[in-house]
């Protein structure tokens, strides 16, 4: 079930496709998507080139790799892992536990298994990675 919202943006954004469906089928040409010229051979895509090219290519994809990984799994999970000081402490409530942590049976834990981040919470964490 969503609310009234979310079925107003859904109607919208369907309303929305549904009006550049003509420009796509009237506008676009006929040969879009074609190729204009023989396409090559895996030799020589390879073979055609230096391979330090070939090693830097390689390199950088993993360079890329490493860093997309660090900002989607890494970086949001240590934002939101509470710090360390904040995981055994004493509580009565939940609301006597700062951010990333719950009571459970008089004592704080970390909701996700870890301590040594920062404690922020998910829509600041979300926030903040959108920049």
């Amino acid at each position: 079930q969503g609310t009234a919202g979310t079925w107003q943006t859904c109607l919208i954004l369907a309303g929305i496709i549904a009006a550049t469906i003509p420009a796509s089928i009237f506008g676009l040409s006929n040969t879009l998507g074609r190729a204009k010229e023989k396409n090559n051979s895996i030799s020589a895509i390879f073979l055609g080139y230096p391979r330090n090219l070939y090693i830097l290519s390689l390199s950088r994809t993993f360079l890329f790799m490493s860093r997309d990984f660090w900002f989607e799994v890494a970086l949001p999970y240590y934002l939101r892992s509470p710090p360390c000081s904040d995981v055994g402490t004493t509580c009565a409530v939940d609301d006597s536990c700062n951010t990333g942590t719950s009571c459970d049976q008089g004592t704080c834990v970390s909701e996700e298994g870890g301590c040594g981040g920062s404690g922020m919470e998910a829509a600041t964490v979300g926030a903040f990675m959108a920049l």
